[in-house]
């Protein structure tokens, strides 16, 4: 007779409950490596009774700093900042790969800062200290090799490289931007202070000393003499506010805002640019196309016979990228059959997807959308050409293709003022932006439509 096994239950968290206690533990760990390191003289525990070792944490806490500050020097600081980004990913409060990019910066800051700071206090011996242990054992061969100034420009160079491989940052960059800025700073102050020098030239000389009654010449003090013009009154000094207070209103003031809503201009108007400037659409073969779309229509039509769904085709609507077929199904055959075997007419038919709209909303018929066996290419100046385009009232009409049955989409800005395009690379979105800009200016004139253009990586919108 065979043992019976006992069966318990074992005491088991779920994987949510395990992450957040691991999260707390590397939260903890930072708090109290970050109270370690901390000065005595900042929490009061120096000289304190109930913190004898003058360190929060005790002895645990003054060997920590002690052995860290040796070893690493100034580099001991950036310890706590690692169990911290690993306890915030925990909590899903940060991305695990953002936390691996800022550990890898970390780890390498915590080699190359010590290092700097022996390189450039070896001549002077100022910085050594700070570098500690490990500042000493990299700086030291570095600067032997290269010398101090070669092993520091290799170690920035490093620190530069390590930045821009994991978060992105570029040191020379924000360095070139703030003296950039620091010049504009300059140059405005000292067009502040050119203001005050049109009122210093201008200022009055001084009166010529009189002389004595007895220096004068006799034949002088015979005539009489005219009243003496009233000396006008010296102007103070303009102060370098109002030079900067009167360059200020120099400046014209601002057109004022057009009124909204905008009337859209003529399209024929001569201000607007031509459609000539715009390709033409390349010729197309009717005949072949039509024989495209029946053969196709004969292949649908077969592939759901494999499925026991007889049918035919009693009508088609064919657009520049896919083709929706109208098929009536024999009776007695259910819509909900047919609109089931998308994925696998998609996999009969070796298109990359296909849509069944079962049924056809107003008519007997099922419609199945098939992706046509060559692609029209929507081509923008026969959209702006369209009367669709020509004669809409929108404020800001957007050509932006032609819908499923051919004929040109056009729609109106104004009334999606919170507009968010997003898609795969290679979807058409730089072809969508550049779309809406053409549309806005085929139809208006800087006159009546001004746009505010945000690129910063001043790739697309450059040729604006």
């Amino acid at each position: 007779m065979g043992r019976t096994r006992r069966r318990t239950t074992p005491l088991w968290l779920s994987e949510r409950q395990r992450r957040e206690l691991w999260g707390l533990a590397l939260l903890a760990l930072s708090l109290l490596l970050a109270l370690s390191l901390t000065p005595p003289t900042v929490l009061g525990a120096r000289g304190s009774r109930i913190f004898p070792t003058g360190n929060v944490v005790g002895v645990v806490g003054a060997g920590l700093a002690a052995g860290g500050w040796a070893a690493l020097g100034v580099a001991i600081l950036l310890l706590p900042i690692l169990p911290a980004l690993w306890g915030l990913a925990a909590f899903r409060r940060l991305a695990e790969a953002t936390a691996v990019r800022w550990t890898i910066l970390l780890a390498g800051m915590v080699v190359l800062l010590p290092s700097g700071l022996f390189v450039l206090g070896r001549p002077r011996g100022a910085l050594r200290a700070a570098g500690g242990w490990l500042g000493g054992a990299v700086g030291g061969p570095l600067s032997a090799a290269f010398g101090w100034a070669g092993a520091a420009l290799l170690l920035g160079f490093l620190f530069a490289a390590l930045c821009v491989a994991t978060v992105g940052w570029n040191p020379l960059r924000s360095v070139v931007g703030g003296g950039r800025f620091a010049w504009l700073r300059t140059r405005r102050l000292a067009g502040g202070l050119s203001g005050m020098l049109p009122a210093v030239q201008g200022a009055a000389p001084p009166a010529p000393t009189s002389l004595p009654a007895e220096d004068a010449p006799p034949e002088e003090e015979t005539q009489l003499s005219a009243p003496e013009p009233e000396s006008p009154e010296p102007q103070p000094a303009k102060s370098f506010f109002s030079g900067l207070t009167s360059r200020r209103a120099a400046k014209p003031a601002p057109e004022p805002a057009l009124p909204l809503p905008i009337d859209p201009g003529d399209p024929d108007s001569p201000d607007l640019p031509p459609a000539a400037l715009l390709a033409l659409p390349p010729p197309r073969n009717e005949a072949r196309s039509r024989q495209e779309l029946d053969e196709l229509g004969r292949v649908l039509i077969h592939k759901l016979d494999t499925f026991k769904i007889s049918g035919e085709v009693v009508g088609m609507t064919a657009g520049p990228v896919v083709t929706q077929f109208e098929v009536a199904p024999a009776p007695g055959i259910k819509v909900s059959r047919i609109a089931s075997l998308e994925a696998d007419l998609a996999l009969a038919m070796r298109a990359p997807s296909i849509r069944i709209l079962a049924p056809i909303p107003g008519k007997g018929a099922v419609g199945v959308e098939v992706p046509n066996p060559a692609p029209e290419i929507v081509v923008f100046r026969e959209v702006i050409e369209d009367a669709s385009f020509k004669s809409s009232k929108a404020q800001l009409p957007l050509a932006l293709g032609k819908d499923i049955s051919g004929r040109p989409f056009v729609a109106d800005l104004a009334k999606m003022p919170h507009l968010l395009i997003a898609g795969a690379t290679g979807s058409g979105k730089s072809v969508c932006i550049n779309t809406i800009i053409t549309s806005l200016i085929y139809r208006h004139t800087p006159r009546t439509l001004r746009l505010l253009m945000v690129d910063p990586k001043m790739v697309e919108l450059v040729m604006y």
